[in-house]
């Protein structure tokens, strides 16, 4: 079961062990009421096994066994001292990350063929227990960090920086950020650095926790730090630490090492088997459980990924480096030089890796993990088949399905992207003609275009000048046929409430 050991865990260490995770006004309560209903690991489990079930419409806050822990706490002040993580999700939804953090921590994973705790890997006090979270809503679009362009290298074009995609089905142990002299993060910078990932193989996430993201060439406990990423876009000889915005870019496993091909040029994770069963590096499991129901595997692999913060203005982008990734024709170098096949639908080709030359300017937020219930290279090779789907994507030809939204390709004076300005309240989404349509910015307008092309689900356009707030484009049908809704644009926040804030946009 993961590897977990929960299961055999008395009151005592049940009361231990969960509460090191509460408010420390919960802990005595808490504790004392674990003893006293002589409530076990067992029980845990068997709750979040209730819960987790397809179809479960229950509450944790229902549930006989929360009441045992939790019950005339869970009204009480208590709950007020631990204001960010209630104020970011639902109650029920913060409890779901609170046990999933649980069994995440005390799960047992297979690292260099040594079998550890989590909690081993990440000791407690380099953890941010209250921003922990469970990704378990849709892919969104959502603003984080100042607005900022940058240009990508080799031709790349104008991207709009400061947004990430919500990662669903990835939990986040967070991390605390200790203010030093070593980096440019003093404590007060959350609102403006970079959202981004850097992959990482499992036997280095200890020493990353306790060390940070350093270049190659530096000293780390009397050893000088290997490239294990290659050189793409490194100038002047200075080595850099590579990150993407894109949490699947990051995650991606380089299985054709030696092949002939660049895959050393980008970054990688190696395969971690949970459970105490799963110790050869071939094992797998062929359930085809999510998470919901994964805590009853009997193995499954893990990923670990590192969620960072970048400092805006210090960073260089260039395209897609993975020599492996399908593509038409030879490889030249980064996206846009080599024609791949779009990497993401939710990540521009040419916005996939960010590089930092400065180890002050890049600091790691939190651990993100993923449970599979296949290998990694399964898992590559079901984002490959995802992603030529979506563009119809051929070997020989590229991408073959069509783009031809509203306007045919090879239009004589181009193609522009417009939004429908009617006032709020009235028909924001109608795709008639007579609707009051506004042009976008030919920047804007370019961007958008170049989203389109390349089958992306979202692009993020920032707050257009005189707008109350920062958007992204859903393409909609025209990102999947089987979507509900039409190009919209809509509010780049963690609100997916907003009938009110969606508009049409044609081509």
């Amino acid at each position: 079961m993961l590897g977990c050991n929960i299961d055999e865990w008395d009151a005592t260490k049940l009361a231990e062990q969960l509460t090191r995770h509460l408010p420390e006004e919960l802990r005595g309560p808490c504790s004392k009421r674990i003893h006293e209903n002589n409530v076990t690991g067992s029980d845990v489990m068997a709750m979040i096994k209730d819960m987790c079930k397809p179809g479960s419409q229950g509450q944790y806050r229902d549930h006989p066994t929360f009441k045992k822990i939790f019950d005339d706490e869970w009204e009480g002040d208590g709950w007020r001292k631990w204001p960010k993580k209630m104020a970011v999700r639902s109650p029920d939804q913060a409890m779901k990350t609170f046990f999933s953090t649980l069994i995440n921590e005390s799960a047992s994973v297979v690292v260099s063929k040594v079998e550890k705790r989590i909690f081993e890997i990440i000791k407690a006090e380099y953890r941010n227990y209250e921003f922990d979270s469970y990704f378990s809503e849709e892919v969104w679009c959502i603003a984080s960090g100042v607005e900022s362009i940058a240009v990508s290298e080799n031709e790349g074009g104008d991207h709009t920086e400061g947004f990430y995609i919500s990662p669903c089905g990835w939990q986040r142990l967070a991390l605390k950020v200790i203010p030093d002299n070593t980096k440019a993060f003093q404590g007060e910078e959350w609102q403006n650095w970079h959202k981004a990932y850097h992959g990482t193989r499992g036997c280095a996430v200890s020493s990353i926790v306790e060390n940070g993201l350093l270049q190659p060439g530096a000293v780390v406990a009397g050893q000088k730090l290997k490239s294990l990423h290659g050189a793409a876009g490194k100038k002047k000889g200075i080595s850099v630490i590579y990150a993407s915005p894109c949490l699947e870019y990051s995650a991606h496993h380089i299985y054709t090492a030696g092949r002939g091909r660049r895959d050393d040029q980008a970054k990688h994770t190696m395969p971690i088997q949970l459970s105490s069963e799963a110790k050869e590096d071939d094992l797998e499991s062929a359930t085809g459980l999510s998470w919901e129901d994964v805590v009853a595997a009997g193995s499954t692999y893990a990923q670990f990924v590192f969620e960072v913060r970048v400092k805006p203005g210090t960073y260089r982008v260039q395209g897609n480096t993975i020599g492996s990734w399908p593509r038409a024709g030879d490889y030249k170098g980064p996206a846009p030089k080599t024609a791949f096949m779009p990497y993401s639908n939710s990540c521009l080709s040419e916005n996939l890796e960010w590089l930092i030359e400065d180890a002050a300017n890049i600091v790691c937020t939190g651990v993100m993990v993923r449970q599979l219930p296949q290998s990694l290279f399964k898992q590559t090779q079901l984002h490959i088949e995802a992603m030529g789907k979506i563009s119809g994507f051929d070997p020989k030809k590229g991408c073959t399905r069509e783009r031809c939204y509203g306007t045919p390709n090879g239009a004589p004076n181009g193609v522009a992207w417009e939004y429908n300005n009617a006032p709020t309240g009235g028909d924001t989404l109608s795709y008639k003609a007579s609707a009051e349509w506004v042009r976008y910015t030919g920047k804007t307008s370019s961007l958008i275009e170049k989203a389109y092309q390349q089958y992306q689900r979202f692009v993020f356009i920032g707050t257009p000048k005189g707008a109350a707030g920062p958007y992204a484009i859903h393409f909609g049908t025209e990102w999947d046929k089987d979507e509900k809704h039409g190009p919209e644009q809509r509010r780049a926040d963690a609100d997916k409430d907003q009938g009110w804030r969606r508009r049409a946009v044609r081509r």
